[in-house]
This record gives structure tokens, C-alpha cells and sequence, in this order.
């Protein structure tokens, strides 16, 4: 069933908010933007994000964007439940930095940006499914890669050493 749904320096939470502000990721997930059926009949599941309430977060609507074309494919064996799980997880996320500067919780961030980025990996790695997608000129064509991209952002800005 599909859902609608900082620690450092000032000056580097500052920076990596206004990256992910930043409106040079084009095409990013557009709140209630149809679905990708998996299976002939079957239900729809995908990646949907609630709309931005503070932040716009256009790299984490992004890389939701290229997750569900990743899914989406026909050679994909992902299967609803887990994109249920892994859509559950994109919402956490957007709710943990769709709030004021002070509000944010990029410690949280990066704990479940890095449980995300680790289980499109696996799931990459089992061949449940092509990481390569189409992509802007901004970004790199692997969602796994981009994925680990903006789970360093955030851990980086959290205070954590990178993985």
C-alpha cells in the first residue's frame, strides 16, 4: 500500500542544508506522482515523499526518483514490501530534515540514510535489481552510489568520520 506522504560547524550544517536545498537536481519526485505496478495486475508500490513542508530537499527526492525507476524496471525482483520498507524509511528521512536549521536531526539522518544506502547495495549486489538509471548532468547514473553520496552529507554534518 503506497503512502502520500547537526551537529558541526554552522557554517557546515549551513552548507550541506543549502546542497540539499539547492535546486540543481532537476526532476526530483513530485509529491503524489503515479506509482510503478510491480507484477502484471498486482499492486502499486513505489517511493512517494510527502510534500516539502520547510526544506524542498531536492537530493533526497532525487535519488527517491531514481530508486523508484530502478524498481520500476522490468528486470527488477524487488518486491512490494520491501519497497514498502525502503518508502516507510524515505519518509523518516524527509522527516528528520524537513524542519527549521535548529530542528533537524542529522544524527538521525545519517543513521537511516546509512541503513538505506546499505540495503540498495545489497539488494544491487543479490541482482534483485540494476542500480543504473537515467540521470541529470549533476549526478552520477548508480542510485546506490548516489544514495552513499547524500548519506555522507549528512553524517559528515552530524560530526561522524565517513565510512
Amino acid at each position: 500500500m503506497t503512502r502520500p506522504l547537526a551537529i558541526g560547524s554552522i557554517a557546515a550544517v549551513l552548507l550541506v542544508v543549502a546542497a540539499c536545498d539547492s535546486s540543481n537536481v532537476s526532476s526530483p519526485r513530485v509529491p503524489g506522482s503515479p506509482s510503478f505496478a510491480k507484477g502484471g495486475g498486482g499492486p502499486s508500490c513505489s517511493i512517494t515523499l510527502p510534500a516539502p513542508q520547510v526544506r524542498l530537499l531536492p537530493a533526497v527526492r532525487e535519488v527517491a526518483r531514481e530508486v523508484n525507476e530502478a524498481f520500476g524496471n522490468a528486470s527488477s525482483s524487488v518486491s512490494c514490501g520491501v519497497i514498502n520498507g525502503i518508502d516507510q524509511r524515505f519518509n523518516t528521512l524527509v522527516g528528520f530534515l524537513d524542519r527549521a536549521d535548529a530542528d533537524q536531526n542529522l544524527d538521525a539522518a545519517c543513521g537511516i540514510a546509512t541503513g538505506l544506502g546499505n540495503e540498495l547495495e545489497a539488494l544491487a549486489n543479490a541482482g534483485k535489481f540494476n542500480p543504473t538509471v537515467t540521470h541529470p548532468p549533476q549526478a552520477g547514473d548508480n542510485v546506490v552510489e548516489n544514495m552513499q553520496f547524500i548519506t555522507s552529507m549528512f553524517c559528515m554534518n552530524a560530526g561522524h568520520p565517513a565510512a
